[in-house]
């Protein structure tokens, strides 16, 4: 079997990980690792598809778009991350390369880190950390969460799972999206009440990719 002259560009991290699988999945197309240094295998004129992986950001960015930029054929860009409002995202798309997301991959992790620092908030744990430091062993006011109101801005993949916990530890739960479709896991209004909701949420999220319609959503006025 020939191969295409169209690569894929990987880390190489990914290639240790998952070369069998491409392998396996595109024995058409030769992959060009992405080495320390910047250094690659392969010609990165012929890059035709370029996988940027977590491993790659933030201390290898440059190399990478580095490389990148020396492809004649790039039609495809996958990133790691859920958001493309960086301005080299939006140069990509501009030249006519597919954008694609990786929205929702680290949906349950983040969405479980959110309340971790709900739970430290309403414990006040940085007091008992203090008060473990002076040694001082007194009462702390806690707030408990069910007499809580958690408002999620943006129910996308993030929100939701967001929602669906903070909804198994009692919270009310108020969701805005731009429309409400009926099977969310949580009370949902529509943006236009976005005041109404800031009056009564205890502790906010913003689940929102950042977009013209999202950028100064929270404000002076707002907050």
């Amino acid at each position: 079997m020939t191969r295409d002259t169209g690569s894929i560009l990987i880390s190489e991290s990914i290639e240790e990980r998952f070369g069998v699988e491409l392998e396996n999945a595109a024995p058409e197309r030769p992959r060009i690792v992405l080495r320390p240094g910047g250094r690659v295998d392969g010609d990165p004129a012929s890059i035709e598809i370029a996988f940027f992986s977590n491993d790659s950001y933030p201390d290898r960015v440059i190399e990478f778009v580095r490389v990148v930029s020396e492809s004649r054929a790039l039609r495809w860009l996958h990133t790691f991350s859920a958001g493309v409002d960086n301005p080299w995202f939006r140069a990509m798309l501009d030249q006519g390369v597919r954008v694609t997301t990786s929205s929702g991959a680290a949906a349950s992790a983040i969405a479980q880190s959110v309340m971790m620092f709900i739970l430290a908030l309403s414990r006040d744990l940085p007091a008992w950390f203090r008060a473990q430091s002076d040694r001082v062993w007194s009462r702390h006011e806690v707030q408990e969460l069910p007499d809580q109101v958690l408002g999620v801005a943006g129910l996308g993949p993030i929100g939701l799972e967001t929602a669906r916990l903070g909804s198994a530890f009692g919270m009310r739960v108020i969701g805005l999206r731009r429309r409400v479709l009926g099977d969310e896991p949580c009370e949902t209004w529509t943006f236009d009440r976005l005041d109404e909701m800031l009056a009564l949420a205890d502790f906010l999220v913003l689940a929102l990719p950042l977009a013209p319609e999202t950028r100064g959503l929270l404000n002076a006025r707002t907050i």
